[in-house]
Formats: structure tokens, sequence, C-alpha cells
């Protein structure tokens, strides 16, 4: 079983960051996709996903309300 399975099938609350090619910019741009959407990323920098990260631990449910919601839209 791969550690993505095992982390979604956990029952725990989770984020899973898996960044693009890092680039050492200083700027940050980024876009998040929910689960199920095709990735279309290339390229991120370093900073953007430290600020990304940062963002989780000032508002730990940003993305988790999103992700309820797909999931209705789903049902």
């Amino acid at each position: 079983m791969d550690s993505r399975r095992e982390t979604v099938n956990s029952g725990l609350d989770y984020t899973i960051v898996r960044p693009a090619g890092l680039t050492n910019l200083n700027e940050i741009d980024y876009e998040t996709t929910k689960k199920d959407q095709p990735f279309r990323g290339t390229e991120v920098s370093r900073k953007s996903v430290a600020a990304y990260i940062y963002s989780l631990f000032e508002d730990p449910n940003k993305d988790i309300l999103s992700l309820i919601d797909q999931a209705k839209e789903d049902q």
C-alpha cells in the first residue's frame, strides 16, 4: 500500500502537498488542485510552497472546506 492511500484511508484530516519542479525564484505564485482534479503545474518556487504550508497553519480549514464541498458535488 502506498503512503498516499494509507493517508487517505487513515481517517485523519490531511493535505497532500505535491509541488511540481521547484525553483529558487523570489515569488509567491501557486495554484492548488482538489482531489481527483488533473495536475496542472510545471514549476513552483520554494517560497510559494512555504507560503502555502504556512497558510494552512494560519487557517487549517482552508482547503478542508473545499474538499468537503467537492465531495458533496460528487454525490
